[in-house]
């Protein structure tokens, strides 16, 4: 069992919940929809986690893709198929946004929020790291360290930019590289996030071979 993944698919299932109940309460089948949606997240999660016996990154390839699948469903009620990621940090952990604009919003409204009458999405990442002022050292405690994703991080900071580049990332990790739900855009915008501990905009990834490379703005709030 992983841990991680069952504590996560807890979360979203009970996310799942509320927006159901509250698209019932409102009377709003799109939110009931919503709700529906982000609860197979949520089931996925757990039967990943309470399944997950190590490195079966072939195995967790399918429920990527499953979970890439649902996100896109979400997305497409709430008319983001177009966003950018925006990720804040919080008090334990940050959240992921989907959203139109690459402002961070005042107040944040969870799962679902409005932004000048304007839907976003939002995903709540555990802690993975702590603050820190190492970014790079940061980083590649957690991606090559723990999680073995690949050989080396770099981070670059200058200008409000940050660039992120991760060196031999495993093959199989780099095929699992799907829009929106992307498990290396998520974790590396995650952990840099909470590691400098400051709003992060995604402005341009790629991955060229064993090489995946980030640019992030970083935001004021």
């Amino acid at each position: 069992m992983e841990l991680r993944f069952v504590l996560l698919g807890t979360n979203v299932v009970l996310v799942s919940v509320v927006c159901i109940a509250l698209g019932m309460v409102m009377k709003s089948p799109s939110l009931v929809g919503v709700g529906f949606s982000i609860s197979i997240v949520g089931g996925t999660l757990l039967a990943l986690g309470m399944g997950f016996r190590g490195p079966e990154l072939e195995f967790l390839s399918m429920y990527s893709e499953l979970l890439r699948n649902t996100v896109l469903n979400v997305l497409e009620d709430l008319n983001l198929l177009e966003h950018v990621i925006v990720t804040v940090p919080l008090n334990e952990g940050c959240v992921l946004l989907f959203k139109r604009s690459p402002e961070v919003p005042k107040e944040l409204v969870l799962p679902i929020g409005l932004e000048n009458n304007e839907p976003y999405l939002g995903i709540v990442i555990e802690k993975l790291v702590e603050q820190s002022e190492e970014p790079a050292k940061c980083l590649n405690d957690l991606l090559v360290g723990r999680f073995g994703i690949a050989s080396r991080v770099t981070v670059s900071m200058e200008n409000g930019k940050v660039v992120v580049n991760l060196l031999g990332v495993d093959t199989k990790v780099a095929r699992m590289q799907w829009k929106p739900f992307a498990p290396l855009t998520i974790f590396v915008s995650a952990s840099l996030c909470q590691c400098l501990g400051k709003p992060l905009v995604l402005l341009e990834e790629r991955i060229v071979g064993d090489r995946y490379s980030a640019i992030y703005e970083v935001k004021k709030r």
